[in-house]
């Protein structure tokens, strides 16, 4: 019984080294980095639209720019920059969480605005997602 005791506070103990390490992680940025495709926001929505799984393939975890209206600027929980870019479908869009570098340059935009983004598709979850973002235009 002792040994069943050990066992799984070993475990339990193990799993909470393994998140605490996964948290502290540094995430990647994408400066410096060239996009492997460039997309208008309404397109790549269309692609998302077409066929989720097919485009999840294609898109997560690559680095793209893609160029749309802004319909949104705001900021999320962790007080990061986040601009939404006009996907066409009236409803959702495309979502891209900027850098913290990037929040002078988010300061100066203005919905209405053309832009074009540097980030990280992470995928579909009502909007598309995009994140570690740079505003190159």
């Amino acid at each position: 019984m002792k040994k069943i005791l050990y066992l799984l506070i070993f475990l339990v103990a193990l799993l909470i080294i393994g998140y605490v390490a996964f948290l502290n992680v540094p995430q990647d940025s994408t400066k410096g980095k060239e996009a492997v495709m460039q997309l208008g926001a309404a397109s790549l929505f269309a692609e998302y639209e077409k066929n989720e799984k097919n485009a999840d393939i294609k898109f997560i975890g690559k680095i793209m720019d893609i160029q749309g209206q802004v319909i949104g600027i705001e900021k999320d929980e962790a007080g990061k920059g986040v601009v939404i870019l006009d996907s066409g479908n009236g409803m959702d869009g495309i979502m891209c969480t900027l850098e913290s570098s990037e929040t002078q340059k988010m300061l100066a935009l203005k919905e209405g605005q053309n832009v074009k983004i540097r980030g990280k598709c992470a995928g579909k979850m009502m909007d598309v997602v995009f994140n570690k973002c740079l505003l190159l235009e």
